[in-house]
């Protein structure tokens, strides 16, 4: 009524509404709008970025991050949590589970019918799902966790199981995981060793800080439950807590005085893909393997598995042929008497008794065999 604002003097006929906002000058993005400019215009100095123009009133923090916001974020009205970033389109169920990061498991599931979660059991592993646990929607039951502990790199739930044809020169495989998951621990005198009873009982009360972590308390528990599972058909089996009974029950197991104790030679080309140079047959009809299992000292489960071939086999590496490692493969040619929910039958599509299963062993396991018995 007194005076004119300077912009009034752009508009020949009409004062748009947003320009009577302005005493002054009206901002760039201001002009976008006809008729009234939404709060978050009022925000922007220059230009209003794309993700504004999609609130009328507010734009919420996290609108703030995104040029453009994808369509999750819109889901939170503050802030968006750290995994909402990771996708762009949507955010899977089981991700909203978590409020900080994806777990690694997590993204293995892209949505699970009937849950809006990660299943019970990936949430055990805090970094990677053992195959055993994709079998099952609900809970690992107890004696999957035992068979998928009876082999090599059991409690990393890296074991992969193949066929013996793969064995051949010049085949590429992929090298499981050799090195010990575990930190050292020595072996007991066998004189203590030989007093303690591996049941959670009296190891809670001789190693109580074991208990205090929950890894080394689920660890133990496995160990716990693999000594004590009942044997399969032809199976002869051992949790040996000192050198000595881990020598003595091969020597009674394989009925020889003088044994020797085969293993892979190092860790290297752990999770590789390598070239099979040489395969080495070992000539030995019984053998006793012993994997490291985890106690408060140094512990083996040794068993004796009727029908088992023993191979020594040179790795070389794909470009330069040149020598990597020679590691060790037991090939369990008689399955039949595994249970049918074993891991090896869903890496393999097979069925107990349906082919044999074989698998790498690590630097941690070991082999016996008679002196006699050591060449192809």
């Amino acid at each position: 009524m007194t005076r004119i604002p300077d912009q009034a003097k752009v508009y020949a006929t009409r004062i748009p509404d947003q320009a009577k906002v302005y005493v002054t000058r009206i901002p760039n993005q201001a002009k976008v709008y006809p008729s009234k400019i939404p709060d978050q215009a009022k925000v922007y100095a220059t230009k209003i970025p794309d993700q504004a123009k999609v609130y009328a009133t507010r734009i919420p923090d996290q609108a703030n991050v995104y040029p453009r916001i994808p369509d999750q974020a819109k889901v939170y009205a503050t802030k968006i949590p750290n995994q909402a970033k990771v996708y762009t389109t949507r955010i899977p169920d089981q991700a909203k589970v978590y409020a900080t990061r994806i777990p690694d498991q997590a993204k293995v599931y892209p949505r699970i019918p009937d849950h809006a979660m990660v299943p019970d059991q990936a949430k055990v592993y805090a970094t990677k799902i053992p195959n055993q646990a994709k079998v099952y929607t609900t809970r690992i039951p107890d004696q999957a966790k035992f068979y998928a502990t009876s082999h090599s790199n059991h409690h990393l739930g890296e074991v992969s199981f193949f066929r013996v044809s793969i064995l051949k020169p010049r085949n590429t495989i992929h090298l499981d995981n050799l090195e010990n998951p575990f930190p050292h621990r020595s072996f007991l005198p066998s004189q203590i060793a030989s007093k303690i009873s591996i049941n959670s009982n009296h190891l809670q009360h001789l190693f109580p800080q074991t208990f205090s972590s929950s890894f080394t308390k689920d660890t133990t528990q496995t160990t716990i439950l693999s000594c004590n599972a009942p044997t399969l058909k032809g199976e002869v089996k051992k949790c040996a807590k000192s050198l000595e009974e881990m020598i003595e029950f091969s020597k009674s197991i394989l009925k020889k005085d003088h044994l020797i104790a085969l293993t892979t030679k190092s860790k290297e080309g752990s999770r590789e893909k390598l070239k099979i140079e040489k395969i080495h047959r070992i000539n030995s009809k019984k053998s006793v393997s012993c994997h490291e299992i985890f106690l408060p000292f140094a512990t083996y489960f040794c068993h004796l598995l009727s029908s088992t071939n023993i191979y020594a086999v040179d790795l070389v590496d794909l470009n330069t042929n040149s020598h990597v490692n020679t590691a060790l493969v037991v090939c369990h040619m008689d399955t039949s008497s595994w249970p049918a929910d074993h891991p090896a039958f869903k890496m393999l599509n097979s069925s107990p008794g349906k082919g044999e299963a074989c698998h790498w062993m690590s630097q941690a396991d070991l082999v016996w065999v008679g002196d006699d018995h050591i060449h192809a």
